[in-house]
């Protein structure tokens, strides 16, 4: 839709983990191929995640952190950001599991499409030490869009944006689109 759409602007995005399994950390595997491939275990999860954001938020977000990188943990600690995370995943959830099941499933198949076909530019930004995303599969992402260009930001862990979001709406701003 190049009427429409006139820039991917991709922030830490889930690539197409099947075209890179063999190449993402043991948890990675672990959630992207057995937990999301088993609509009960993935359900479960899920529900379990909604029920301890009700009762206990604070065990749920412990969670989160346990798997964030160190660089994320400063981030983490701030509590606009704890509050932003809350809200989202919160929303996501409340009308039931069914959309985080289906969306974990679809980021571990086979896409069917082919990223090269994708005529428009694009920019992608990875934090090189993002524990929640595999950054392979980003960068996997990027390779193959054709005018994509990839900005992965050292030492930087999945949350980096909650402290650089002008500079992420400048550089959208900058491409002119």
């Amino acid at each position: 839709m190049p009427e429409r759409v006139k820039l991917l602007a991709l922030i830490s995005p889930v690539g197409p983990i099947a075209e890179v399994v063999d190449g993402i950390s043991a948890w990675h595997r672990h959630l992207f191929t057995e937990l999301a491939l088993s609509p009960f275990a993935c359900g479960s999860f899920f529900w379990g995640l909604k029920a301890m954001l009700a009762v206990a938020p604070q065990f749920a977000y412990a969670g989160l952190k346990h798997h964030a990188s160190e660089a994320d943990h400063v981030l983490l600690e701030r509590e606009e950001v704890r509050e932003s995370l809350y809200e989202a995943i919160t929303e996501g959830l409340r009308r039931g599991v069914d959309g985080a099941v289906q969306d974990l499933q679809l980021y571990c198949r086979p896409w069917g499409l082919d990223p090269g076909k994708i005529d428009g530019p694009s920019i992608v930004w990875q934090g090189s030490d993002d524990t929640i995303v595999p950054a392979e599969a980003a960068y996997y992402l990027a390779q193959a869009l054709p005018q994509c260009s990839l900005h992965v930001r050292r030492g930087d862990g999945h949350y980096w944006v909650f402290g650089q979001f002008e500079m992420v709406l400048d550089a959208v701003k900058a491409s002119g689109r």
